[in-house]
């Protein structure tokens, strides 16, 4: 995004008209809203790419999609709006909350661009909701001090926190540290996630420790079981109420993507869950052996050890 920025002031995104590609406003809407760069959303119509648009229409249509563009933040809170075909206070307090939950993720160290740019959306949003604008600076104030951790950083050149630090940083999800095979499950499916189902049959739930790492490859089993691929712009969808969670599956994909075999990596992770799962097992029977009184209670335990590999 620094980048386009010393070319263009505007950017506008293009997504075909169905679901799966308005989701992906998500991600944009998070980033661009860091940095002082316009962001626009263009929808195509009757669900086309733009090559089929331009092969079976020419470029007018398209031209005309661009033109019509809608500012990201309007667009966003028109699809928070009528995801659920909601109305009324309800929905609008959920779509105004989604919104302040993203504004809460820019880094506090941002650059005086990017704290007007903050303020103006917030003047936005009262406007269009008729509320206070004190009120929603309070409420946005709030959700920057529930992040236990500021991760985040606009410094390119700082080293940026490990995946395992941000996982840490999860606090409605617990703060022990992700064991590094839970850490890459998540990586390896968010990146291949037609490898959920093999997933699914070798790794149940339980395996998983780490809290906010279940909650991840729990609604991403939950959503191959719907029938939809568990991918990151659905899975996002399924984690609006923990958008720190989000974030880190967004950290965990851009992570898993840079492996070359998946399917290969998948059988190496699904090994190293059995190898502890192995090594938990003899240590608990261990302990039981070394309270055992009853020598062939003791011989029983010894020959489960010797079995058990």
């Amino acid at each position: 995004i620094r980048q386009i920025r010393r070319f263009a002031p505007r950017v506008v995104l293009v997504y075909d008209a169905d679901a799966g590609g308005t989701t992906g406003v998500d991600r944009a809407l998070e980033l661009f809203l860091r940095e002082d760069l316009d962001l626009a959303i263009a929808s195509l119509p009757d669900g086309l790419d733009p090559f089929d648009l331009f092969v079976q229409q020419g470029a007018e249509p398209f031209r005309q999609a661009m033109n019509s563009a809608k500012d990201v933040l309007d667009f966003k809170l028109d699809q928070l709006l009528t995801r659920d075909g909601e109305q009324g206070f309800v929905a609008d307090r959920r779509a105004v909350e989604a919104v302040l939950a993203m504004l809460a993720l820019s880094p506090d160290a941002a650059s005086t661009d990017t704290k007007l740019r903050r303020e103006l959306i917030v003047t936005r949003i009262a406007r269009r909701f008729g509320l206070n604008e004190s009120t929603l600076q309070e409420r946005l104030a709030e959700l920057r001090r529930m992040r236990p951790v500021d991760y985040r950083t606009d410094d390119a050149d700082k080293p940026s926190k490990s995946s395992d630090e941000v996982a840490v940083a999860q606090h409605s999800e617990g703060n022990a540290k992700a064991d590094a095979v839970e850490r890459e499950l998540v990586e390896c499916l968010l990146a291949e996630p037609e490898l959920t189902a093999s997933a699914k049959m070798q790794l149940p739930l339980e395996e998983i420790e780490h809290q906010g790492l279940r909650r991840i490859v729990h609604e991403m089993y939950d959503l191959m079981g719907d029938g939809l691929v568990p991918e990151l712009d659905t899975l996002r969808l399924r984690l609006m109420d923990k958008p720190k969670l989000a974030d880190f599956a967004l950290r965990a994909l851009e992570v898993g993507l840079k492996h070359p075999d998946r399917s290969a990596w998948l059988v190496q992770i699904v090994a190293a869950f059995r190898d502890r799962r192995t090594s938990r097992d003899k240590r608990n029977i261990r302990s039981q052996l070394q309270a055992a009184g009853d020598p062939a209670a003791a011989m029983e335990l010894l020959k489960k050890l010797q079995a058990t590999k």
